[in-house]
Order: structure tokens, then C-alpha cells, then sequence
């Protein structure tokens, strides 16, 4: 072994043990962290539960309302009385009150008939709610499907860096036989250069596909909130991600969190309307509340007391040149603009279904001619390693063999990674 090959051997080595000392994860520990650390779901979290609040404070417009008053008030001019008096006497005048007003309540008062509007606001409020909640697993499906792709690109360029090193370790094996061949006096000078020019571009390519890898281990890093670890996926490319009786699924797309959210808002609308409809009965209201001022309802012993009132009000309006019926027109458009968008949303995914499903069919028969094709290579490869060995065949045929078999494997592998991210849209599109 010539040093080289030494050197080589303890960078493999140290490369294995970084690896070792690395966290593996698998593809449901990403997801699962993806999900806990994603703020794009923190925020529709809390958009969530300010559509709760909302529901909540549309509820709470039937419950009474206790208020607290304080007012003081000064006229100029006060309500007097004259009385009748006998002839040759003063007329006597009766004074109400000073023109100093003060009252103290506590009042409570509350909605009794509203044409039910208050329970339509509350269901269009609910509806919403309900629609935001959908809005938010659609969020979390998007997590899912770009961490998904992050870990299936991630493996790739993992593999892709292992047939980087393997294609390297080939090309330094054959340069130390070059180099004792020469020193047999069997080889020239022209030989080794070839030789050597192609461990250079092994190498370089080595390094290209360790770069490749760094990034997309720091871009699945990022995604599942682990910045200051190196993530190193655990999983094989080979293993599929779906069923075939899922992927021909076309009723899924009904069920997708988005779609759904479109049914909710349209309802939403609905109870709007039903609350505009109910603004053209009347409206009744009930008060009671508990004075305590000066003079209070004593006006001529315009002294401080304590009083109650209870009593109801009702209004109705009548004409309003017809802005709730335009309010009415504007909330039936905005539904149809809903169904229509629903429509062409799903008919989009469902367009989407159909390319993935014949790319996948695609990629799969790809896959099995390129499997065979590896085999056959590889196949190709030893043949004329023995005839190398032997003699028989040219050093640059030789070396050209070995970078095709690299060339295969680097498509074989890329074969194969696309018809996992294939998958993943297919997951993504259906839902899942």
C-alpha cells in the first residue's frame, strides 16, 4: 500500500467516524420536529385562536351588559311654577330643582329579539373559524412535504457522495498499479498522466458532491429546528413512500384540508346572509338599572336618592335605500366566487394527480431498465478489468469504462430519487 492509498484510507476512516458521531434521524422524526418548530404552524396557530376569540365575543352579544354611569350636569335656566295666590297677596314661586344634575347608576341591559341575528353572526363566525382551522393543516401539510423533500434530497446527495468516494477509490487502486508498472519499466510516463488526470477529476467531483451534501443537510437542519446539529437522515432510497391503490385515490382530494376550507367559508357566508335578512325585523332591547343622584325624581326636594328603573326599547329600520339587500347581493357573489375557486382548485390537484401518476409509471419502468443496465455495466467493468489485467486492453479504454460505470450509478441513483420526490408530491397533492 503506497501512501496514497494510506492517506486516502484515514480520510475514509475519519469521514466514517464523523458519521458515526452524527445524530441519525429517520423520516418520522423529521416530520414530528418539523412540525414543533415550524413558525409558519405557530402563526396559523395563532390565527386560529384569534377566530376563536372572534366566535366568542360574536356569542357573548346575547348575554346582558352591566355598566357603571357617573354624569354631572349645570343648567342656566331651571323649571319654576308660579301658583295662584289670593288678591292683595305675593304670587308664591316653586323652584325644581338649581341646575346642578347628579346621577350615579349601575345599569343592565340586554338584547331580548334581534330576528335571530346574533345566533347568525355566531354560526358565521364558527364556520370561519372552523375554515381557518383547515387553513392551518393545510399548513401543516406543506411542512410535511418540504421536509420530506429535504430528507429524500438529502439522502441522495448522500449516496451520491458514497459513489463519488467508491469511483475515486477505483481510480487511486488503479493509479498504484500504474505506478509500480512503471517501475517495472512496463508503463510510460503517458500512462501515469492519464491515470492521474482522472483521480483529479475524481476527486474533484468527491468534493462537489460533499458540498451538495452540506447544503442539503443544513437545509433539513433548518426545517425541523435543529440549526446547531448535523442531521445526518437515516433511511433508504429504495423503499417506497405510497401504495398503488393510493396514488389512483381521486376521491382523496375532496378531504384536503384546503378544499374543505373553502365549504366553511361558503357556509360562513351563508349565516352572514341569514344575519343581513334578520336586520329587516325589528329589534328589541330590555334595560334595568339603579340611580342614585341629586335630586333624583324629587325634583322639588332636590335632595340625594336612590331610585330604580326597568324598562324596554325597540327600534326597526324601515328604508335604508336598499343597503341590506345590496349586502345580501355582495355576500351571494362572494359565495359564488368561492365555489368557482373551489372548482378550479380541485381540478388543478386532480390534473396535478394525473401528470405524477404518469411520470411515477414512468420513472418506474426507467428505473427497471437502469437497474438492468447497472447490472450489465458492472458486468462490462469486470470483463475488461481482467483484460487490463491481462494485457488485452488499453489503459484509456479501461478508465473510459470505469467513469461510464460512475456515470450509471450517478443516474441509477438519480433514477431512483426521483421517483421518491414523485411520491412525496403525490402525498402532497392527495393530502396525506
Amino acid at each position: 500500500m503506497n501512501r496514497l492509498q494510506i492517506v486516502s484510507a484515514l480520510l475514509l476512516f475519519a469521514v466514517i467516524a464523523q458519521v458515526q458521531a452524527q445524530e441519525k434521524w429517520t423520516l418520522d422524526q423529521c416530520e414530528v420536529a418539523a412540525l414543533n418548530s415550524s413558525n409558519t404552524l405557530r402563526a396559523s396557530v395563532l390565527v386560529v385562536n384569534q377566530a376563536t376569540i372572534e366566535t366568542e365575543l360574536a356569542a357573548g352579544a346575547r348575554l346582558p351588559m352591566v355598566q357603571a354611569q357617573g354624569k354631572f350636569q349645570y343648567a342656566s335656566e331651571i323649571m319654576e311654577l308660579t301658583l295662584p295666590s289670593a288678591p292683595g297677596s305675593s304670587p308664591r314661586t316653586i323652584e325644581f330643582g338649581d341646575g346642578l344634575t347628579t346621577d350615579i347608576a349601575v345599569r343592565a341591559g340586554s338584547t331580548l329579539f334581534q330576528g335571530g341575528a346574533i345566533k347568525a353572526r355566531t354560526n358565521s363566525k364558527r364556520e370561519l373559524e372552523k375554515a381557518k382551522r383547515q387553513l392551518s393543516k393545510a399548513d401543516s401539510l406543506k411542512v410535511l412535504h418540504n421536509v420530506r423533500v429535504a430528507f429524500y434530497e438529502t439522502l441522495q446527495a448522500q449516496e451520491v457522495l458514497e459513489i463519488a468516494q467508491t469511483q475515486l477509490n477505483r481510480v487511486e487502486s488503479h493509479l498504484q498499479s500504474v505506478q509500480e508498472g512503471i517501475e517495472a519499466g512496463m508503463l510510460n510516463r503517458e500512462v501515469l498522466l492519464e491515470v492521474q488526470i482522472r483521480v483529479e477529476q475524481a476527486k474533484q467531483q468527491v468534493k462537489q458532491a460533499e458540498s451538495a451534501m452540506i447544503r442539503k443537510r443544513l437545509e433539513l437542519s433548518y426545517l425541523i429546528g435543529k440549526t446547531e446539529s448535523d442531521i445526518v437522515p437515516e433511511g433508504d432510497l429504495t423503499n417506497s413512500l405510497i401504495s398503488h391503490e393510493t396514488r389512483e385515490n381521486t376521491q382523496a382530494l375532496n378531504s384536503r384540508p384546503d378544499i374543505l376550507s373553502f365549504e366553511k367559508k361558503s357556509e360562513s357566508l351563508i349565516w352572514s346572509k341569514r344575519s343581513v335578512e334578520a336586520s329587516f325585523l325589528p329589534s328589541l332591547n330590555a334595560e334595568i338599572a339603579y340611580h342614585y343622584g341629586r335630586p333624583g325624581i324629587n325634583l322639588i326636594e332636590n335632595d340625594w336618592m336612590g331610585y330604580g328603573t326597568i324598562g324596554a326599547s325597540m327600534s326597526w329600520t324601515l328604508w335604508d335605500w336598499n343597503a341590506r339587500k345590496k349586502n345580501i347581493e355582495i355576500l351571494d357573489l362572494k359565495r359564488d366566487i368561492i365555489a368557482k375557486t373551489r372548482l378550479e382548485v380541485v381540478g388543478q390537484y386532480s390534473n396535478r394527480q394525473n401528470q405524477l401518476n404518469s411520470l411515477y409509471d414512468s420513472l418506474s419502468e426507467q428505473l427497471q431498465i437502469s437497474t438492468k443496465r447497472l447490472l450489465l455495466q458492472n458486468e462490462l467493468l469486470e470483463q475488461k478489468k481482467s483484460r487490463y489485467n491481462s494485457g488485452d486492453l488499453e489503459e484509456k479504454e479501461y478508465l473510459d469504462t470505469e467513469f461510464e460505470t460512475h456515470a450509471v450509478e450517478i443516474e441509477h441513483n438519480v433514477l431512483l430519487a426521483q421517483l421518491r420526490l414523485t411520491e412525496i408530491q403525490l402525498l402532497y397533492v392527495l393530502g396525506k
